[in-house]
């Protein structure tokens, strides 16, 4: 089965996630959800790459192939220490989702995230 590897940027985790329960029943796969951030206030300190999001649900996508790199969430504590929040509050950060999908399915895919409100890359 030939597949093509889309991808989409999502003002939410949630967004991303919903995209990829809806891409999973297209036969997608090798789902890979990733945080742009744009940290707002300089001298904010690091934060590691390699803490996991707590966000998906194993249980909802058991079975398929996920990778999720992400920082800090949206939470109390990520917003009272300003992390990945911008002037007005806002989150300064985007999700970006990747995934591969069956050539056949892609125009459907596409909608998929559009409908969850992506912007497609």
């Amino acid at each position: 089965m030939d597949t093509l590897t889309i991808q989409a940027r999502f003002s939410t985790q949630e967004q991303a996630e919903s995209a990829v329960r809806k891409l999973a029943s297209l036969r997608g796969d090798r789902f890979r959800i990733e945080r742009e951030a744009a940290y707002a206030q300089a001298g904010t300190p690091a934060i590691d790459a390699d803490q996991s999001a707590d966000g998906l649900t194993a249980s909802v996508l058991a079975g398929s192939a996920v990778q999720s790199y992400s920082g800090v969430m949206a939470s109390a504590d990520a917003a009272a220490n300003g992390w990945g929040v911008g002037a007005e509050g806002a989150p300064a950060a985007s999700f970006t989702l990747s995934a591969n999908v069956p050539v056949m399915a892609a125009e459907q895919a596409r909608s998929v995230l559009l409908g969850a409100g992506g912007e497609m890359m």
